[in-house]
């Protein structure tokens, strides 16, 4: 769900992947028509999802559990 458009959608609905590499776009969409664009720092299938938000970073690790 993390690093699939359809499935992070499902997770996180706001949220949109234009390009799935690093430097690529994420679109998060405020529901109004308004959007702000983020930058993809970090991808690594299927566990890893790192981007711009604003002046933060926003980081994703999935990991499984033993």
């Amino acid at each position: 769900m993390l690093t699939v458009n359809e499935q992070l959608q499902k997770w996180f609905p706001q949220l949109e992947i234009e390009q799935l590499k690093p430097d690529g776009k994420i679109r998060f969409d405020f529901g109004n028509g308004s959007y702000e664009e983020m930058t993809l720092l970090k991808v690594s299938e299927p566990s890893s999802l790192a981007f711009t938000w604003d002046t933060n970073i926003m980081r994703f690790e999935l990991s499984g559990t033993a």
